[in-house]
């Protein structure tokens, strides 16, 4: 199998290591790795779908499963750390991101604790040890979302902690939404190859 390791990943949280206060700086760091974790983890989960019709199926299914599972700890991690970022970074508009994405945060967690428990599932459903159905998963009769929207909704929250993060007036608060809109010129945020620096 023919994984793709030059994945463009985030490293935002690099250029902001001198200026930030270490107790944000290291929780947007552990963040950044594992919204980078979740990127990978669908590179893989995209890479097994596709080869899923060679000839061997079985063991493609084995990593398939493992490497959704991975992507759920990655997704639960990344909430947690957001979460965290909430309370040790003053910004009220970090507390409002939260509020919109912890609902959507919910079916990612739960995938991730359902996969957890796995000896429980199965003794429950001893027949459903993993499946494909277009954008889901299933295991145990439970259906995980693994589309490309999830993984969406978590860059993009990224991307809107580093905005909120970085981009500040003349007095250094950071601008709410509605001003950063207006702003003629806009930080790049994005994502790079591994072993280059902006």
């Amino acid at each position: 199998m023919d994984m793709n390791c030059n994945l463009p990943v985030y490293r935002e949280a690099y250029k902001l290591f001198e200026g930030t206060p270490r107790e944000v700086w290291s929780v947007l760091w552990l963040l950044e790795r594992y919204v980078n974790g979740a990127i990978a983890q669908i590179d893989r989960i995209h890479e097994t779908t596709h080869q899923m019709s060679e000839y061997h199926r079985t063991w493609l299914h084995d990593q398939l499963f493992l490497d959704v599972h991975s992507y759920f700890i990655c997704w639960d991690k990344a909430q947690n750390l957001l979460k965290h970022l909430v309370k040790v970074h003053p910004d009220p508009n970090l507390l409002q991101l939260w509020e919109r994405l912890r609902l959507f945060c919910k079916p990612f967690n739960d995938s991730r604790n359902h996969l957890e428990h796995i000896d429980e599932r199965l003794a429950k459903n001893p027949n459903e040890t993993g499946s494909l159905a277009g954008d889901f998963f299933i295991f145990a009769g439970e259906r995980f979302d693994i589309s490309d929207q999830g993984l969406n909704a978590l860059t993009g929250a990224y991307e809107e902690v580093i905005r909120m993060i970085t981009v500040v007036d003349a007095s250094g608060q950071s601008l709410p939404p509605d001003q950063y809109e207006r702003l003629p010129w806009k930080p790049t945020i994005g994502r790079e190859l591994p072993g280059r620096r902006r």
